[in-house]
């Protein structure tokens, strides 16, 4: 059996226990590989506006199936800043149209649609996860 410091906190006394030393450092590095080993999920964002050209969503297409295949999520954003035009609803309306057409084309290239498309505030967004490979 061994005295092992188990915390060590700068103003506070040092937390220690009597064990086995051999066995703590063997279930401490079980854990340190089953941590490793965890899937860690990582969302990436891209961001659209409401009154995109083609040439502008092909090239963010582009770059969302790249990360889709990466193995990352992908968040479609389009943020609604402040308009001087009127009619904010057609914006909204555009702003759906682009969401549906890249999340159609990422479901295609290999991705789910973990959220469909969402207004919240000044921003409508969608989710898609990418199919882990096996």
């Amino acid at each position: 059996m061994d005295l092992v410091e188990i915390a060590h906190k700068k103003d506070d006394l040092p937390i220690c226990k009597v064990i086995d030393y051999d066995k703590f450092k063997f279930e401490f590095k079980k854990k340190e590989k089953i941590r490793k080993k965890a899937n860690k999920i990582i969302t990436k964002e891209i961001r659209l506006a409401a009154t995109i050209e083609k040439h502008d969503f092909d090239f963010k297409k582009k770059n969302a199936i790249k990360l889709l295949k990466g193995g990352a999520n992908i968040k479609v954003n389009i943020r609604f800043r402040r308009m001087r035009r009127p009619n904010l609803l057609m914006h909204h309306q555009w702003a759906k149209e682009h969401l549906t057409k890249m999340s159609n084309l990422l479901e295609k290239e290999g991705g789910k649609i973990l959220q469909p498309i969402k207004l919240e505030g000044r921003q409508m967004f969608t989710i898609i996860a990418a199919l882990k490979k096996k």
